[in-house]
């Protein structure tokens, strides 16, 4: 098997053939890489702009408390809500504690706990708008080898005008557009 060897002009001569039958080829890849890169820069935009815009008032928080139960395989898990609303946001009524996989109300994902607040407490304390909110979510009785599943999933807070807001915890950090925000405002 030899070995085909091509020199430095027989290599040259077929760019310089395609260049010059297409004069116009480094415009063409120029203007689709502006055109792309606009439309990325555009949308990236929009989406911080909408992400920005859509501030709720409210900053819920949450951790986990957990204890032992009769049985050593299982563990008793409870989320601990904290919702403090910003002075100029309206007042809202905290109805419900969820801890789920989805906000989705037809596709849930799989439903861990729930707690209905509004037999539990008065509306005054499970109003938004004056001092913080500290509440107790459903209690989650759950194996003890995959408590971290359930801790992992999202606490939302359902209001009663149908709100759904996602509470911020160790297994649910705050997405871009929230630590935006946080970081943005005065």
């Amino acid at each position: 098997m030899g070995l085909i060897r091509l020199s430095q002009k027989q290599i040259v001569h077929p760019i310089n053939e395609f260049v010059n039958s297409h004069p116009h080829w480094t415009e063409f890849i120029l203007g689709v890489a502006v055109t792309v890169v606009s439309a990325v820069l555009i949308g990236s935009f929009v989406w911080l702009c909408r992400a920005l815009s859509q501030s709720t008032g409210l900053r819920i928080g949450a951790n986990w408390t957990y204890e032992a139960t009769a049985d050593p395989a299982y563990v008793t898990l409870r989320p601990n809500v904290n919702v403090v609303s910003r002075s100029n946001a309206p007042a809202k009524i905290v109805h419900s504690i969820w801890v789920r996989e989805r906000r989705d109300i037809y596709n849930p994902g799989q439903i861990y706990g729930k707690i209905d607040l509004v037999d539990k407490l008065s509306a005054e304390k499970r109003t938004t708008g004056g001092d913080p909110l500290n509440l107790a979510g459903p209690t989650i009785t759950y194996r003890k080898t995959e408590a971290e599943t359930v801790m992992r999933c999202p606490i939302w807070i359902q209001t009663t005008d149908n709100k759904w807001y996602k509470a911020q915890s160790m297994g649910n950090p705050p997405r871009l557009a929230e630590r935006l925000r946080l970081k943005l405002r005065p």
